[in-house]
């Protein structure tokens, strides 16, 4: 998380391979100058939590100093036999082929504690007939999860336990080709229990203290024209009912690369650009138009603090409760790449969505009324992002945008907006 003004975070570590171990020091200590901005009010414990009642610990701003924090990063130690490995650490997850917001892992909030064990990717043969059936990996991981200081004054609720799964198959007869599942349980530390462990864990009890998350991807690569496609489907507390509406609680993601092949012809000046592009949409499902209000994806009806870590979602980070839109022009060349990029994004659309249920058409006949439920918050971004090496082992990176932040507050004021500008510098020595 960084705040208006200026924000800075150091990082240095060291990493030790031998006998099969491998050990990992990489802290990160930063701080943020945490100048004031407008927001709306906080509806939990804090004024500067989240503004819309619906169980998230998600943080609009923490607290009204300037501070430092510590983060054990990528810190880990492993052991590895053959194609098993267990280890201990706090390196954050990415899970799923998603570029900017995968669903149930990436590196958008803290990391937290965890215990994992799994099997690096393998190549799988037919027994007997020394067949080969293609490459699979899997990882499955034990949590510790922290409420933020700004959700609620209860402390036997501060700490979730989260049990997660993920594997990945790549058949032999579709080169390129991926196919993945991850699956998530989070449930309060107090109520630790072992039943969590087993991956194919479910129930239909609808009032169980537990939350569990799913999602599906599929990627296809063709490296011979320099491109790339893949999508990924999240359902949220999944159950048998959903054959019936399997679109219930659904979001999703879809995106692709393609190297320019026109440019080709310059590989002799290393030079290699690419378009990104990834659309997500986190909306809730329509069927909640007819049911009761619903948050999304990252909420949950038991589980008061939502799919988070220290006040932030642990999977998108942008658009998580409506959609989000990226493209990008990214030219490698032989001391670096350069990016620019276009971002759109509505972090919140489901708050106005939520307006519409158990209301009556009468509710939305005055003007005024329509023009509040018109006022999406929406955030359009443009950038450059620049990564240069000045030798081998030193890296300089810089980046500027400006941001167009709409209807911050869902005001009806037509001249509700207002300008951000981001400047950073990255410095990085590898010995």
């Amino acid at each position: 998380w960084q705040g208006k003004g200026y924000n800075t975070s150091l990082t240095a570590g060291a990493r030790l391979e031998a006998f099969g171990f491998e050990a990992t020091f990489k802290p990160q200590v930063s701080w943020s100058q945490n100048r004031e901005f407008e927001f709306i009010p906080g509806v939990y414990g804090s004024g500067y939590s989240y503004f819309w009642k619906g169980n998230i610990d998600l943080v609009q701003r923490y607290g009204d100093s300037s501070f430092w924090t510590f983060d054990w990063g990528d810190t880990e130690i492993r052991y590895s036999w053959k194609k098993l490995t267990a280890g201990f650490g706090f390196q954050s997850p990415w899970l799923g082929p998603a570029f900017l917001n995968p669903m149930l892992g990436s590196n958008n909030a803290g990391t937290y504690p965890k215990f994992d064990l799994g099997l690096r990717k393998t190549k799988v043969y037919m027994p007997y007939t020394n067949w080969y059936l293609g490459e699979i990996e899997g990882r499955a991981w034990l949590g510790y999860l922290t409420e933020s200081d700004y959700f609620d004054n209860d402390s036997t609720n501060d700490h979730r336990q989260l049990t997660g799964f993920s594997v990945t198959y790549s058949p032999s007869i579709l080169p390129g080709f991926t196919i993945g599942a991850n699956k998530i349980c989070i449930n309060y530390w107090k109520d630790k229990s072992v039943k969590y462990l087993n991956p194919l864990y479910s129930t239909n009890d609808q009032n169980t203290q537990e939350d569990q998350k799913a999602s599906f991807f599929v990627s296809q690569v063709f490296p011979q024209v320099g491109f790339e496609v893949y999508g990924e489907l999240g359902v949220d507390d999944y159950n048998g009912r959903g054959f019936a509406n399997p679109f219930h609680t659904a979001i999703y993601t879809v995106g692709a690369k393609k190297e320019l092949s026109f440019f080709r012809r310059f590989q002799k000046f290393s030079i290699r650009p690419e378009i990104i592009f990834e659309w997500s949409n986190f909306e809730m499902s329509q069927d909640f138009q007819l049911q009761w209000n619903y948050m999304g994806y990252y909420s949950h009806g038991f589980i008061a603090q939502g799919y988070t870590q220290n006040g932030q979602i642990l999977g998108a980070g942008s658009g998580y409760f409506g959609n989000s839109q990226y493209i990008a022009l990214r030219t490698y060349f032989s001391k670096g790449n350069v990016s620019l990029f276009l971002h759109y994004n509505r972090p919140d659309t489901n708050y106005l969505n939520n307006l519409g249920i158990t209301t009556k058409n009468t509710d939305w006949e005055g003007k005024k009324q329509h023009d509040q439920w018109a006022r999406y918050k929406a955030i359009r971004t443009y950038g450059i992002n620049v990564q240069y090496f000045v030798t081998n082992s030193l890296l300089i990176g810089v980046e500027f945008n400006t941001s167009w932040i709409i209807n911050p507050k869902y005001a009806q004021d037509e001249n509700s907006s207002y300008r951000n500008n981001y400047g950073a510098l990255k410095i990085k020595y590898n010995f």
